[in-house]
């Protein structure tokens, strides 16, 4: 790894990592500050007491459910706003800095100096870590703090929980995002696979809870192993979860790595 390129690419990637922290920061404030007033009313908890088994699922919520930080947290952020934004993200991050530069050329000038294609890759993913960590910790780390503003409390062992499962599932998409990004020279084609993995991903754990055939083939998607809401709520950890989302993420850059490294940058 070079300390060069890990310092420029996230000096080149500031602008969008701050607002994407600023958004993520202000939609955390927004769901923190409205809980208080939910909570009071018992018209949000009977809509959802209403909704099919099914439903509740996709949003990580129990059919059981009753009135809490977590199940609120989760089917109004956490179980699919928090994602998108974090998914357009790292799908960003992935391919401006790997095929964007291929794509125009300037990864030539790079190549030009006395330095390995593996540290180029491995540079590109040590910087995409540090922003992915500093965006989930601005997600999840204000909560607690912010609660008390409102006078209620958000205990913190379901907090580091849920941050650990954030940026295990972000890593594991930002692998697989890397690894699309080092097969193709066009922007836009590593662009839409990327975001189009996502989504697919998403639709087919979303369905497999509703489809019996489509629940068969749920545990290829990334979402199957990332339940915030459980976290959030302090539950236990799945370690199979875990070690999924890491072997994901592991596989999938070092696969990109080994093709980055063979691969033609003039195609």
């Amino acid at each position: 790894m070079n300390k060069h390129i890990i310092k420029k690419t996230l000096k080149q990637n500031w602008k969008p990592l701050f607002w994407y922290g600023v958004s993520l920061f202000s939609y955390t404030w927004i769901i923190v500050s409205i809980y208080p007033s939910i909570a009071k009313t018992s018209g949000y908890e009977e809509v959802l007491k209403n909704f099919p088994k099914e439903m509740l699922t996709i949003f990580g919520i129990d059919a059981d459910f009753n009135m809490n930080f977590a199940s609120y947290a989760g089917g109004e952020y956490l179980s699919l706003m928090f994602p998108l934004i974090l998914g357009a993200y790292i799908a960003s991050f992935a391919t401006r800095f790997i095929t964007k530069e291929i794509e125009s050329g300037q990864i030539s000038n790079l190549l030009s100096q006395p330095i390995s294609r593996v540290s180029i890759y491995l540079s590109r993913v040590v910087a995409f870590i540090m922003g992915v960590c500093l965006l989930v910790v601005l997600t999840f780390i204000p909560m607690p703090l912010l609660s008390r503003i409102y006078d209620y409390t958000i205990g913190w062992s379901g907090i580091y929980k849920v941050t650990f499962m954030s940026i295990l599932f972000a890593l594991a998409y930002g692998g697989i995002s890397f690894l699309f990004s080092a097969l193709f020279s066009d922007r836009g084609k590593s662009l839409g696979i990327s975001l189009g993995f996502f989504i697919i991903s998403y639709l087919v754990y979303v369905l497999g809870s509703i489809n019996k055939t489509i629940k068969n083939y749920d545990w290829l998607s990334i979402f199957k192993y990332y339940r915030p809401v459980d976290a959030l709520k302090d539950k236990a950890i799945d370690q199979g979860d875990v070690f999924i989302l890491l072997a994901v993420f592991i596989v999938a850059t070092i696969l990109g790595l080994l093709w980055f490294r063979k691969r033609d940058i003039s195609v």
